[in-house]
């Protein structure tokens, strides 16, 4: 008898000092401390319900750590960079990484995972070796008192719902206040005259970021050929969709509509103006040629008219034509001609380039 009595008071002071560590980790800043996981953050590893031990706080990149922000709100991912006093952890199956903490929040590395079907058993066993004798003398009375199974109750609820949010590791956000959701932003948005591409970057706070781009539309032209990678999106313009755009636009602004998916359940339908430059073409003779340089990565249409005459005093004969110019064309007159003049025209954003050069 004796024995059990020495177990049970052991018991109550184990119990007791679980209580203990797991409040005080939690309010002051030790090196240790037990806490109980309820999320599905860790999964394979952790699951909800285990209990995991912290022990020290040299952590290293790949350790599971805990870091808390309150007594109600602690954290346990793996730790996958330090950097400038802050360190980022992610849990392992969470798509994206929390946001960076100081450094100081810091609670220390978990050492040891206690699942939950052990200690789950394990402590209601402990209660129960603690409490036989108090059950064991209620059962024996005649009766029993509503009022005191009333106070046992409320008794029970109180210490419940005193202790359980310090042992458990997150609590929701939600509770806390107002949490302000997660944005997406446009950071920077421009076209690339080398290879007629349009760059658009986004940056996501608390860790938003683009999954799958739906489809891209170019002035109501569904455009595929595009890249996307780290938030930024990179769209290749057909070079005939520009070249349509500078021809017949008189504005150099070009409509585009992107339409994506998002981490978090996100979506996003954007609609954006860029600027396509126009650089002028340049219109050289060389021996006795024609020659047009198109400098912009686009093709435009040009015309080009031959005034020739094959003698002094002959009639001025005409021969025109409209060409491609990718990035250079020339042109010939006829051959036997002796006075040969050349015009070149073409159209850009509303106004009519046109030159006239002596070529003979």
């Amino acid at each position: 008898m004796e024995r059990l009595q020495r177990l049970r008071k052991a018991l109550t002071i184990g119990l007791i000092g679980f209580v203990l560590v797991a409040i005080v980790s939690k309010l002051l800043p030790v090196p240790f401390g037990i806490f109980i996981v309820p999320t599905r953050s860790m999964v394979p590893v952790i699951h909800p319900g285990d209990m995991v031990i912290v022990y020290g706080k040299h952590a290293r990149v790949g350790d599971i750590v805990v870091w808390c922000t309150s007594a109600l709100y602690c954290v346990v991912h793996r730790l996958i960079e330090i950097r400038d006093g802050v360190i980022v952890t992610k849990g392992d199956a969470n798509p994206v990484p929390d946001n960076p903490v100081p450094v100081s929040r810091l609670k220390g590395k978990v050492v040891a995972i206690v699942p939950r079907y052990i200690w789950i058993p394990l402590l209601l066993l402990v209660i129960l070796i603690i409490s036989a004798p108090s059950i064991v003398s209620v059962l024996e009375r005649e009766e029993v008192s509503p009022i005191a199974i009333a106070a046992g109750v409320f008794g029970f609820y109180v210490v419940l719902a005193a202790v359980m949010p310090l042992l458990y590791t997150s609590m929701s956000i939600a509770m806390l206040g107002y949490v302000k959701p997660p944005l997406l932003y446009l950071a920077k948005i421009g076209f690339d005259s080398r290879d007629c591409a349009v760059t658009i970057h986004y940056v996501g706070t608390r860790g938003l970021r683009i999954l799958s781009v739906n489809s891209v539309t170019v002035d109501h032209t569904k455009v595929d050929t595009y890249v996307m990678g780290n938030n930024t999106l990179r769209i290749y313009l057909p070079p005939v969709l520009l070249s349509k755009h500078v021809e017949e636009s008189s504005s150099p602004r070009l409509s585009i509509t992107v339409d994506a998916v998002l981490t978090r359940l996100g979506h996003l339908k954007g609609k954006y103006s860029v600027v396509i430059p126009f650089k002028p073409l340049k219109v050289a003779k060389n021996s006795g040629k024609i020659v047009v340089l198109n400098p912009n990565c686009y093709p435009l249409h040009v015309n080009i008219t031959f005034l020739y005459a094959y003698s002094p005093g002959s009639p001025w004969r005409k021969a025109s034509d409209q060409v491609i110019v990718d990035k250079v064309f020339e042109a010939s007159p006829p051959s036997s001609a002796r006075f040969v003049y050349a015009i070149v025209s073409y159209r850009a954003y509303g106004h009519v380039y046109s030159y006239k050069l002596r070529l003979k």
